[in-house]
């Protein structure tokens, strides 16, 4: 049952968290040079981060997680359709994080945020994904109740 549907759309989704990784959120003007803020953990004396980048970060790894072990449940299509509906949540949530959250503090050295905006698309895709995904899921359940009536 792994070789469904479902699966290629619950594997797109892990592709979008995994883009979001190599992708960058933002553009910070830090003593008069450009930095690019990625959807990791800051290191060394890079500008600081916010505790909204931080969220994201962890909502990012939480929804990988999550898509991985959804292509594992298979047996379970119930539950498989509750923590996909649960990650199309995050995704959202991560979308809005990244359209409406500052990723670094302000500071005296930091004269300049430029936020891009193509990663709160990246959200898209996924929660069409998602969605797909939970409808082909029900199919299955579908034809596994009409087989049993067959019976």
């Amino acid at each position: 049952m792994i070789q469904r549907k479902q699966t290629l759309f619950i594997l797109a989704m892990v592709i979008c968290n995994c883009l979001l990784l190599f992708i960058p959120v933002a553009d910070v003007i830090h003593n008069n040079l450009s930095t690019h803020v990625y959807l990791v953990p800051f290191a060394g004396t890079e500008p600081v981060s916010t505790m909204g980048h931080f969220t994201a970060i962890a909502l990012n790894f939480i929804a990988l997680l999550l898509s991985f072990a959804i292509i594992f449940l298979y047996k379970n299509r119930k539950l498989q359709i509750q923590l996909t509906w649960l990650t199309i949540l995050i995704w959202v949530t991560l979308g809005l994080m990244m359209w409406l959250c500052p990723f670094v503090v302000r500071t005296e050295d930091v004269q300049g945020i430029i936020m891009k905006y193509l990663t709160a698309c990246i959200s898209i895709p996924a929660v069409i994904s998602g969605w797909l995904a939970i409808r082909h899921i029900q199919k299955d359940i579908d034809l596994l109740k009409s087989a049993d009536r067959i019976r």
